[in-house]
């Protein structure tokens, strides 16, 4: 065991300044070595004597002491108050900047990934940088895709679609954005098309409400039941929020090309942290024979039930003609919460009767795909349909993701062309498998397999494959 000088004086370090002190104890001479330390600690408080007024410097200290000692010492530090640190320097970072770090990440890639680093994730961010560095910007993507199955030909393997898009935004001060995007097609949905399907302006007023006029894809709510961005149609829309509170109004003209005007309102609401609520309504008119088309209302919600566990769901109504009828989708996102090397999974539900064949609403959206995700090559444009399905997502490897699907439900309307033998009231199932490697910074190449039975007569309605290539820059 130490003696209580030595232990003492190893407290020293403690100390910044040791200014003389009086005698604190009647058995320390001012003369000893450990005098200055034994004398500042007993003025804070952390070190006290013997009743007699003795410090008995040469006895042995228990392991009581000590803790007395430590626990004195451990208040002190908590009843110190130590200042927030500094706001960080700004840091000007010029666009030449990022270009020449792009590069050095380019040249040093195999030797960052080595070291651990997510080069990907750093390009990702350099990427948002420079855009909001610019005050003009292009940004693009290239998808391929070569099918084999019963959109080729007689079964023959072809291009299904060479697909290039460019989008430009520009802005104007801190309010004022112009958006535009030109897009070219090879095949599909038109062979050789060449156009702009989005070019709008937009205003962020100073009180809060954000404006939008031009061509956009217009859609009413987080699942678009009732309405969702079907097609690139001119419109306006506003948008604005008080506290808990947001509104959404918007008219929208030629809606999925057809000779109809379409006005529609958002009430939406966060009463619980994590919840929104929203209240939906559209109103149809046909503006060349000056008729009323049909008018409907929705009921929509999402939010978190716990941390990684999502549920999102629409309850639609909608009258035309005298005749009303209903359609609902509930979606349960699984997010983090099965273990690695899941990283995503849903189960869904949804119910879209054949008189819904009547709204104008959904084409390549979530309710009228077999799946509740969209972006396959592959797989039949499954509407009004009463199913329910789940996709799980795998991340393999740190460049490699697998994407299995499967649906099952029954067929509320009868089909033509490739889904002829699916009649009504016949029952269907589906699934898809897709494979993806990431191929550098935004590129990626993958493969799929789409296969649709019909589940009343036993037979197969289609299968094929694709290959694809998608770039983003």
């Amino acid at each position: 065991m130490r003696k209580v000088a030595l232990a003492i004086a190893a407290m020293l370090v403690l100390a910044i300044v040791s200014p003389a002190f009086s005698q604190p104890f009647a058995d320390v001479p001012t003369d000893h070595w450990a005098f200055d330390a034994i004398a500042e600690l007993a003025a804070k408080g952390l070190v006290e004597g013997y009743p007699d007024g003795t410090f008995k410097g040469d006895r042995a200290m228990t392991r009581y002491e000590i803790a007395m000692v430590v626990a004195r010492l451990l208040a002190r530090i908590e009843a110190i108050k130590i200042p927030a640190p500094p706001a960080p320097p700004k840091i000007d970072v010029s666009r030449a900047d990022i270009t020449t770090l792009q590069r050095l990440i380019n040249e040093f890639r195999a030797e960052l990934a080595a070291l651990g680093v997510r080069v990907t994730a750093v390009e990702e961010e350099l990427a948002a940088l420079r855009s909001r560095l610019d005050n003009t910007f292009i940004t693009g993507d290239l998808t391929y895709v070569y099918v084999t199955g019963p959109y080729a030909d007689p079964g023959l393997p072809e291009v299904q679609r060479n697909r290039a898009r460019l989008t430009f935004r520009g802005r104007v001060g801190s309010h004022t954005a112009t958006f535009l995007r030109a897009r070219w097609n090879s095949r599909w949905p038109s062979a050789d098309v060449t156009d702009f399907d989005r070019v709008y302006w937009e205003y962020a007023a100073p009180f809060g409400f954000t404006f939008r006029v031009g061509q956009d894809y217009w859609g009413l709510g987080p699942v678009g039941t009732l309405m969702t961005q079907y097609g690139a149609t001119e419109g306006a829309r506003a948008m604005g929020g008080f506290g808990p509170l947001s509104l959404t109004a918007l008219g929208a003209f030629n809606q999925n090309d057809t000779a109809s005007s379409t006005l529609g309102v958002r009430a939406a609401v966060t009463l619980i942290p994590g919840w929104e609520t929203g209240i939906n309504y559209r109103s149809d008119r046909n503006p060349t024979a000056a008729t009323f088309v049909g008018s409907g209302w929705s009921f929509d919600f999402s939010g978190n039930i716990i941390a990684n566990l999502a549920l999102s769901g629409e309850f639609a109504s909608y009258t035309t003609g005298g005749v009303g009828t209903t359609a609902y989708f509930v979606n349960l996102g699984l997010g983090g919460m099965l273990p690695s090397p899941v990283s995503d999974a849903n189960i869904w539900y949804k119910n879209y009767p054949a008189g819904w064949a009547g709204v104008p609403t959904c084409g390549g959206a979530i309710c009228t795909n077999t799946y509740a995700v969209g972006g396959f090559w592959l797989g039949a444009d499954m509407n009004y349909v009463t199913a329910f399905g789940a996709d799980v997502t795998f991340n393999v490897t740190q460049n490699f993701s697998a994407y299995v699907a499967y649906e099952s439900g029954t067929a509320n309307a009868a089909y033509a062309g490739v889904l002829s033998s699916i009649a009504a009231t016949n029952r269907y199932s589906a699934y898809v498998v897709q494979g993806n490697l990431q191929l550098g910074h935004n590129s990626r190449i993958g493969a799929e397999y789409y296969t649709l039975n019909n589940g009343t007569s036993g037979l197969n309605v289609e299968n094929g494959y694709a290959v694809y290539i998608t770039h983003r820059w």
